[in-house]
């Protein structure tokens, strides 16, 4: 059944394909814009899924994500806007048989140097190398813990605690800068609350320069 919608106008419109939904950006009121929403059927090898769709100017803008999803693709967002890869093709990860273990992506390499637990904090030591000729960024912040079925992430709170707590200890740790140039090698040591009856080998995720980094069966030291 198809809908008729009427948006009081607005001069900057934008229908997010890339963006997976549909969005209006606000401008002085120009003239009146006509769209419909309609509901299609899209099938690829015997595979058929049903997709909301808006029709402007005889054009039917469909959601990216879910014709990606159609066709067994991912869609990721990198620093200059968004790659299509084909699923089959993105690693589920690099087992760990000792450390320090590295990964490499578009000369980006990111190595875990040990990680240790102890009744304070767990403590993931990384090294970033820069080989590419543009900034990056290690959002460190994005990274995750997967233990005994669970999931661990960076808690900003309890990092503040810890500074608090354990100043001169804190600050003896190397902390990679929010922006790390071309050529430069930069450790840093993440923190995140200590995890209840941590395995002896964990999951850690790792998100540099718009990647994701997933070291599996990564050793941790109980002291």
């Amino acid at each position: 059944m198809k809908k008729k919608f009427i948006f009081n106008a607005f001069a900057f419109v934008i229908v997010s394909l890339f963006f997976f939904s549909t969005t209006v950006l606000a401008k002085p009121v120009l003239k009146t814009i006509k769209a419909y929403l309609n509901t299609i059927t899209l099938s690829y090898n015997g595979k058929s899924i049903g997709i909301s769709t808006i029709k402007y100017n005889n054009v039917t803008y469909v959601p990216l994500n879910k014709v990606t999803d159609l066709l067994n693709k991912k869609v990721i967002t990198t620093s200059k806007g968004f790659e299509i890869l084909d699923k089959s093709n993105i690693p589920n990860g690099s087992k760990v048989t000792s450390l320090p273990a590295s990964i490499t992506i578009k000369d980006v390499k990111v190595t875990i140097t040990k990680v240790e637990q102890d009744s304070k904090a767990l403590k993931i030591y990384v090294a970033y190398t820069n080989n590419s000729p543009e900034r990056i960024d290690p959002a460190e912040s994005l990274v995750k813990v997967i233990s005994n079925g669970r999931q661990y992430e960076y808690d900003l709170s309890f990092v503040l605690d810890y500074m608090d707590k354990y100043r001169d200890e804190y600050t003896s740790y190397p902390h990679a800068p929010s922006e790390i140039e071309p050529g430069v090698i930069a450790d840093s040591v993440i923190l995140l609350p200590p995890i209840p009856n941590i395995e002896k080998n964990v999951r850690i995720i790792l998100r540099a320069n718009y990647e994701y980094y997933t070291f599996l069966n990564v050793p941790v030291t109980i002291n």
